[in-house]
């Protein structure tokens, strides 16, 4: 196996190893720190340049395909090493930007694929506070009758059940896809609310198509997670002792209450309060998601640069 994957990807063109990564991809992760694969990579590289002919040597040689090499030369699987090769980065930075945050973040789940002959679904970031679980993902349409399906509708269904069969999670699936990306169906985000859940549990989570009576089946478009905390968060008081908690991605009320007037739209009512006491708005060009109780901020963010947020005129400050 090694003398072959390293034969392949000395002789392979950048296209034919892009496709030997995605089947690779999905064999699973290496645990290895974001650190340790760059300077594998690095390595590497340094490697391939001195031992590749002198007309290969001329020609730049892409990440991925170094990518590729490394995965070669220790026999291992890809995963760990394609996160920041194969993340749809640019979908992800619509709807959740500061991606290389996500992408450092070694905890959070990253580059899922699922695919069959009509769609490819790639997980590309699952993040998790312990309020929410949400799922940023890509989608693919390999023909024309599942292009058409996601034009018609991006959003998947998602079943989730407990991974040891303990029981079925009746969870509010809020899925939203917007802008180009609900013309085109190739991203959605994905919320479930996860307070109710056991985080001592891994889940399943099953996507099946729902579009009528050309419905396309997904069999095996499965994957297995959990929802312990993946994220930062701080508990943030108002003067009066009521709670608010900040995550990466949203504030959200511990007590399940309305943080802002439902005639208002949730960012006018909102602002950051930075550690120097100055207030920040949300970017009005983040794709802001708010469901009541939480508001989820269209980026990630370092809750340490905060010192608390201010929703409807009233301030949550850390203790």
């Amino acid at each position: 196996m090694k003398t072959k994957l390293n034969d392949l990807a000395f002789s392979a063109d950048e296209n034919e190893c892009g496709a030997m990564l995605d089947e690779l991809l999905r064999f699973g992760e290496v645990p290895l720190s974001e650190s340790e694969q760059n300077d594998i990579i690095s390595r590497v590289t340094r490697k391939a340049e001195e031992d590749m002919t002198t007309t290969k040597a001329r020609k730049k040689i892409s990440r991925k395909f170094i990518t590729f090499i490394v995965a070669a030369a220790l026999a291992v699987p890809i995963g760990a090493f394609a996160v920041s090769q194969l993340m749809h980065k640019d979908n992800v930075d619509y709807y959740m930007k500061g991606s290389e945050r996500i992408e450092q973040n070694e905890n959070a789940v990253k580059n899922y694929v699922m695919e069959n002959e009509n769609f490819k679904i790639t997980v590309d970031a699952q993040l998790c506070d312990g309020h929410n679980l949400i799922t940023i993902e890509s989608h693919d349409a390999k023909n024309s009758d599942a292009q058409r399906m996601l034009h018609e509708n991006p959003i998947f269904n998602i079943d989730v059940e407990y991974a040891d069969g303990s029981g079925k999670l009746d969870l509010f699936q809020n899925g939203y896809a917007i802008g180009s990306h609900a013309k085109d169906g190739d991203a959605t985000v994905n919320v479930f609310p996860c307070e109710e859940i056991d985080a001592n549990k891994d889940i399943k989570m099953t996507y099946s198509r729902f579009a009528g009576e050309d419905s396309i089946p997904l069999e095996g478009f499965e994957f297995t997670t959990n929802t312990k905390p993946n994220v930062k968060s701080i508990e943030l008081k108002s003067a009066d002792g009521k709670k608010m908690m900040l995550s990466e991605f949203e504030v959200y009320s511990p007590d399940n209450k309305q943080l802002y007037k439902v005639d208002t739209d949730a960012y006018d009512d909102f602002a950051f309060i930075k550690n120097n006491g100055e207030k920040v708005s949300i970017d009005p060009a983040n794709n802001v998601n708010g469901f009541g109780e939480y508001l989820i901020f269209g980026e990630i963010i370092n809750v340490y640069d905060y010192k608390g947020v201010e929703i409807g005129g009233v301030e949550y400050l850390k203790q």
